[in-house]
């Protein structure tokens, strides 16, 4: 009997895994809107609407938490909110935080903010309660991505990408100034290269995991903010001057997916259950299917 429990576990965690655990609608594009302070919502056919207008302030991010909530950070007021998938508003926490411009979660489901302001990165537990996990070699600190060793990879305003361990120790990845410019947003696909905006120059740039920096795309973008990948391996990224979302193909075909109730897009975000996993949930999805295996290997004993 216990170990017919442990396999029915097991097989829960791994579907809630692959699924991305429970969220709001599947298969809808959530768009931050800097100017008019709304969030809006695209079915995978283009068709937008409201999620909601209400709890944000100069916000620039947002990111879904393992809790099937959606985050988002108020620049302007310091804090970061949390909308259910019912778009009911509260404020997740206000402390030790600067400017706040970016979000992401980690395989523990631990919530890391980067202080534009004052050049740290803030965690908070999922109770909220915040510490400091890096506050060195940052500059304007933006978007931030995590891959499949559980390591942070931050973009600075200063034209770096910097590479955060588990323990906090910080190293330089990338530097975008021959690209033209500094990067904005980062985002991982499923082979784990690591694609930015480069925010002055419009371009999105792709670096392999050895740090190798390759141009993807320089088309269709007028000063590229947000990025977001699809579970087909197609990019999808915020054209913030331009008030559209352009969507490109792996191999760097762009066109336009979303251009009406846009007003200063900064940020996009996919349910979970549609997103590409995160590398480090794909990290604990392996590690599953191990002990998974493991367990059948038992019982076929």
């Amino acid at each position: 009997m216990k170990r017919i429990i442990s396999f029915a576990v097991a097989l829960a965690a791994l579907t809630a895994l692959s699924t991305g655990r429970s969220h709001a609608v599947p298969g809808n594009l959530y768009v931050l809107n800097n100017t008019n302070s709304t969030i809006e919502t695209y079915t995978p056919a283009g068709s937008g609407s409201v999620f909601t207008s209400v709890g944000l302030s100069n916000a620039h991010a947002l990111a879904f938490g393992p809790d099937g909530n959606l985050y988002a950070a108020n620049r302007g007021g310091n804090s970061i909110v949390r909308y259910t998938p019912g778009g009911a508003v509260s404020t997740f926490t206000n402390t030790g935080l600067n400017q706040p411009s970016g979000l992401a979660f980690d395989s523990s489901g631990n919530l890391y903010a980067s202080n534009y302001g004052n050049n740290t990165i803030e965690k908070f537990t999922p109770g909220g309660v915040a510490s400091v996990f890096a506050n060195s070699g940052l500059n304007g600190p933006v978007g931030m991505a995590f891959d499949s060793s559980g390591n942070l990879f931050v973009a600075s305003n200063n034209g770096t990408i910097q590479k955060i361990t588990p323990g906090g120790t910080v190293t330089q990845f990338a530097n975008t100034v021959s690209f033209g410019g500094g990067p904005y947003d980062l985002a991982f696909d499923a082979a784990g290269n690591l694609f930015t905006t480069i925010n002055g120059a419009a371009k999105i740039v792709k670096y392999t995991p050895a740090g190798v920096g390759t141009l993807f795309a320089n088309t269709l973008m007028n000063n590229p903010t947000g990025l977001a990948f699809d579970a087909a391996g197609d990019l999808f990224v915020v054209n913030f001057n331009g008030n559209t979302i352009d969507k490109f193909t792996p191999a760097g075909v762009g066109s336009v997916f979303a251009s009406s109730g846009l007003s200063g897009p900064v940020d996009i975000v996919f349910d979970n259950s549609t997103a590409v996993p995160e590398p480090a949930s794909l990290a604990v999805l392996g590690t599953g299917l191990v002990g998974f295996a493991a367990m059948r290997r038992r019982r076929a004993a």
